[in-house]
């Protein structure tokens, strides 16, 4: 609500028939937008934020569609790592029930 209030008091004004601001306004009137789509910088300043805009999307798309490919790709490897190591023990066990409590397992032999 704090956020949205100055928004909506700015808009309200903003549609005001007096050369000051004035709240409540005295009349209503486009004349301010009017003024504002005339005006050469604020034509260029809203083009170049349209491009801006554009490129930023752009950007955003292709760096989020790599990373989440990525994300994606280690977790599908992360998960086939693990079943393997997990379809490896379970194998071990089948041969030797006592493969996995051995203190050989633990590293190299020694003599």
């Amino acid at each position: 609500m704090f956020l949205i209030a100055p928004t909506a008091l700015v808009l309200l004004t903003s549609f005001t028939s007096s050369p000051a601001l004035k709240f409540p306004p005295p009349g209503y009137s486009l004349r301010w937008y009017a003024a504002l789509l005339d005006a050469e910088q604020m034509q260029q300043a809203a083009w170049n934020s349209l491009l801006v805009a554009l490129w930023a999307t752009a950007v955003s798309v292709v760096f989020g569609t790599a990373g989440a490919l990525a994300i994606a790709g280690l977790a599908v490897t992360l998960v086939a790592s693990t079943l393997r190591s997990t379809r490896r023990l379970y194998q071990l066990e089948r041969l030797d029930p006592s493969a996995k409590t051995r203190p050989s397992d633990a590293g190299p032999r020694r003599s």
